[in-house]
């Protein structure tokens, strides 16, 4: 999972350098907020209903604040959780905790017109300041954290993509990052050098994907697996996983066929839930409200943004 959250952070730095550093900050605050927010309470709140209905005593659970707190996007330590987790409610979302955050800082940053510079020295600021100054809070830890670093390496790959300074045979960075990503655990590096190993890779391949990627043939498969992959993200620890669990504990299987064949058919379900959800609600819902929002007066919002 913490490979994926890697490469996912890179990966949007890049998409919000290259697809909306000429964007005027209401438009952006706009589309982010379309893209992210409705589909997320939603999942939050069917979460909800499904634990509940499972198990009635989680009603008596639930704690308001943890749930109002994971709908906000407010960092905060996840009540019952083993350990100190900064965690919402839908677990998932944590990482969307860290994407709201870039997103704000990139809004301040398109009102200033220097996105590039800006928002790398506010992130960077952070970080260091989380190196200099120890915090406990929840928001602290969040807002400092190394992670957010991934988000400037997208920015600069961004930024040379713009100016046509990746080319083709650099495409080579993709299978050494994928390797070197796999290896951390094998090398057991201390926590720091570790995360840094991780940043690293995860750049590697997102340049290694933009060189490479004109040259790459085209999937109808992948092209939908990736237009249903935020559907398919927070969807896929509400049931799919659950269902798929206890269907195969029944199965007269064991050993090897027993886990690899687990993992291919909880894989399947994940993503055949996935695009169902972003065909039946994903996107009706954002269609929805970018037509709200065009009515608003506000420029059209990209399905992709």
């Amino acid at each position: 999972l913490a490979w994926g959250v890697d490469i996912f952070f890179v990966i949007s730095g890049f998409i919000m350098f290259v697809a909306a550093r000429h964007e005027g900050v209401v438009d952006f605050i706009g589309k982010r907020v379309i893209r992210v927010v409705p589909l997320y309470w939603l999942c939050t709140l069917a979460l909800v209903v499904v634990s509940t209905r499972l198990a009635p005593e989680a009603l008596a659970r639930l704690e308001l604040g943890h749930l109002v707190q994971s709908l906000l996007f407010v960092p905060h330590f996840a009540p019952g959780a083993a350990g100190a987790r900064i965690w919402p409610y839908l677990i998932p979302g944590w990482t969307l905790n860290y994407e709201m955050f870039f997103y704000a800082i990139f809004a301040i940053c398109l009102g200033l017109r220097r996105p590039l510079p800006v928002t790398s020295c506010a992130i960077l600021g952070l970080f260091l300041l989380g190196l200099v100054v120890p915090g406990e809070g929840a928001i602290y830890l969040t807002y400092t954290s190394p992670l957010l670093l991934e988000f400037i390496a997208g920015v600069w790959i961004g930024a040379l993509f713009v100016e046509g300074r990746i080319g083709a045979r650099s495409g080579w960075t993709l299978p050494l990052g994928a390797v070197l990503l796999m290896s951390i655990p094998a090398l057991a590096l201390p926590g720091p050098w570790a995360l840094t190993l991780r940043i690293v890779s995860a750049a590697m391949i997102i340049w290694g994907a933009v060189a490479l990627g004109p040259r790459l043939p085209r999937s109808r498969v992948l092209q939908l697996i990736g237009d249903s992959s935020y559907s398919l993200y927070l969807t896929h620890g509400i049931l799919p996983l659950a269902l798929t669990r206890v269907v195969w504990s029944y199965l007269p299987l064991a050993g090897a066929v027993q886990f690899w064949g687990y993992i291919l058919a909880a894989l399947i379900v994940c993503v055949l839930v996935g695009i169902l959800v972003y065909y039946l609600v994903e996107r009706p819902l954002t269609d929805l409200l970018r037509r709200w929002w065009r009515a608003m007066g506000a420029q059209p919002v990209s399905q992709k943004g």
